[in-house]
């Protein structure tokens, strides 16, 4: 049987019981930025898409449950999404969705206010649901909300890899700064790496990259690697307009090209991670248990 992905929402429960195990554990890449507007979810798009069309079957995790634009970048029209989840009206798993680029993408809540602070029940309702998904993906791809809230470092923090996005803008070389300083101090333990977007040039990109790691390395004595630069291309615009990956919608422009040798160079570091700790969500249900209040004591009269 066909999916339709303008369907799915007509027939719940469907796609999970498609979704079959995969025969070994799963990575998760997280792509963060410090600020909005610096190309995270281009990015992440281009990603899924490549790890996809390289046989991997490849889950889209929109983690910005406010303002979620990820299933748009996929052809996607709007449907059942995280909200619906965390409001008790369905599972997760009944979110899922295939997106004609040949990814899955669970949405994020679009335009739904309350959603960038869960509420711990709500919050394990959609840990449970990442469980059972991940138990089908060989890769997921969280495309997580801009900024540093405790809820957007808790969905990007305990990725195995994750991917932070800059431009040469300085707002956005500074909001990469204090990203990282806030992610280490919060012991959020995923390793980062660098990515600076809309470069006009090699030589801006590496400057840009130097400006903010060599502040982290400094000043945090973190040796975090610098991955690329996607140029500053008018072909972004367009695919975003068209609904598409940039590698789908312009496959022979510069920002394809670059993003295509990225989304290779982040699969290669995913590679080497060792997965005997654990997968995604094991690890978020960790850190939620970790930074959880200690309950008080009951004071004595």
């Amino acid at each position: 049987m066909k999916l339709d992905s303008d369907r799915i929402e007509a027939l719940p429960g469907l796609l999970r019981r498609l979704w079959k195990p995969v025969q070994r554990l799963g990575r998760t890449v997280a792509v963060a930025s410090g600020k909005g507007g610096t190309g995270k979810s281009v990015l992440a798009a281009a990603l899924a898409h490549r790890l996809s069309r390289a046989g991997l079957r490849t889950v889209v995790f929109d983690a910005d449950f406010g303002v979620g634009n990820a299933h748009i970048l996929q052809g996607l029209s709007a449907g059942l999404s995280v909200a619906h989840v965390v409001a008790g009206r369905v599972e997760l798993e009944d979110v899922l969705r295939p997106a004609p680029t040949g990814v899955f993408v669970i949405p994020g809540g679009s335009g739904v206010p309350g959603l960038g602070t869960l509420s711990p029940f709500q919050l394990q309702l959609v840990l449970r649901g990442l469980a059972g998904v991940e138990k089908g993906a060989d890769r997921i791809v969280v495309d997580g909300p801009a900024g540093v809230s405790d809820q957007a470092l808790l969905f990007v923090g305990c990725s195995d890899l994750t991917v932070l996005v800059t431009t040469p803008d300085i707002t956005a070389m500074t909001d990469a700064y204090s990203w990282i300083k806030v992610a280490t101090v919060r012991r959020r333990e995923s390793p980062i790496a660098l990515v600076v977007n809309r470069a006009r040039s090699e030589a801006q990109a590496s400057a840009v990259a130097e400006k903010v790691l060599g502040v982290a390395r400094r000043f945090l004595g973190l040796d975090i690697p610098f991955l690329g630069f996607v140029p500053e291309d008018p072909a972004v615009a367009e695919s975003v307009a068209r609904r598409r990956p940039v590698p789908v919608s312009h496959p022979d422009s510069p920002a394809a090209a670059a993003l295509e040798k990225l989304a290779d160079e982040i699969e290669s570091r995913l590679e080497e991670r060792d997965p005997s700790g654990g997968g995604y969500a094991q690890r978020l249900q960790a850190c939620v248990e970790r930074d959880a209040p200690a309950p008080r004591e009951r004071e004595s009269v």
